[in-house]
């Protein structure tokens, strides 16, 4: 396996106006890797993808499979998929219809693969899609996509539109069908619950800067729970100042979050617990916007 990253952030940049989208991002995305870019509504992540595949043009440098990308978009189409938030399938058109018309444009096409992954859906092959449910032209439109045999997957919240069996099976046909030993995904949401078993790695945005990049497992050694009363709280706080309260529980307690690794500093404070990835994205993003008080928000 190569050990050059697939995909290169350095520095990168991008300004609406006075208006800062993204402010010195810099990350790597490597072979083997399911990277997720998390944050807010607004974080930044969608400009981050669309810097990375040159659709749009931003400052710092940005390296897609030892290419920039501005500069040589047609090349990397052909082992580059990208998967947006916004699906739009040709309402006329019949799934063999759009089958033929990949198999023919897209040197990378896999038409079985398409064909194994649509038998897991509800997808007919010959029906129209203005007559598709909004969830089925999804599904259409995630299957033609992941059967681009590419080097790199960049996913802009892909599960949009999709129930929760239907994101399960998405989400496994990744991990089965998917090779990650000469590829690699990144990919976005603000689903965080729902990524926690698929990804390696983290990059976290908030207001276009990066506020944590972690592999998973360094992660979630960084970071204990521990359910107390909420009248102990601004005790707590007083002992361990990085203590936030990440959820509230019915009698009156709740759960905090805690950002050290030596345990003997808060034990006493109740049982240790492993977090959830959504648990330490919410106090990571107050941790870094907002003053925490105990209060609800």
């Amino acid at each position: 396996m190569s050990t050059d990253p697939l995909l290169r952030l350095s520095g990168v940049s991008k300004y609406y106006g006075k208006h800062c989208a993204l402010e010195n991002i810099t990350f790597d995305v490597h072979a083997g890797q399911v990277v997720g870019l998390m944050g807010h509504n607004g974080a930044g992540k969608s400009t981050c993808l669309k810097a990375s595949l040159g659709l749009i043009q931003a400052g710092g440098s940005i390296e897609l499979l030892g290419l920039e990308p501005l500069k040589n978009r047609s090349k990397l189409l052909e082992s580059v998929a990208y998967i947006s938030d916004i699906s739009v399938l040709p309402d006329w058109a019949t799934t063999n219809q759009l089958m033929a018309y990949m198999n023919a444009i897209h040197p990378s096409f896999d038409e079985d693969r398409l064909i194994r992954m649509l038998k897991l859906s509800n997808v007919p092959l010959n029906n129209r899609i203005k007559t598709f449910s909004k969830g089925m032209v999804t599904q259409l439109y995630l299957a033609l996509i992941l059967s681009i045999d590419c080097r790199l997957l960049v996913l802009d919240e892909p599960t949009l539109g999709l129930d929760v069996l239907m994101k399960s099976r998405f989400y496994q046909y990744l991990t089965n069908h998917y090779d990650l030993n000469t590829g690699g995904i990144i990919i976005s949401s603000h689903q965080v619950e729902e990524l926690e078993d698929f990804l390696t790695h983290v990059v976290i945005l908030q207001d276009g800067h990066i506020i944590l990049k972690a592999d998973i497992d360094t992660l979630f050694k960084r970071f204990k729970q521990v359910k107390i009363q909420q009248d102990t709280y601004s005790d707590v706080k007083k002992q361990c100042p990085s203590a936030i309260i990440v959820q509230y529980h019915p009698k009156g307690r709740c759960s905090i979050i805690l950002d050290s690794d030596d345990e003997s500093t808060y034990a006493a404070f109740g049982q240790l617990s492993q977090p959830k990835l959504r648990d330490i994205f919410i106090y990571l993003i107050k941790q870094n916007g907002q003053t925490d008080t105990g209060a609800l928000i």
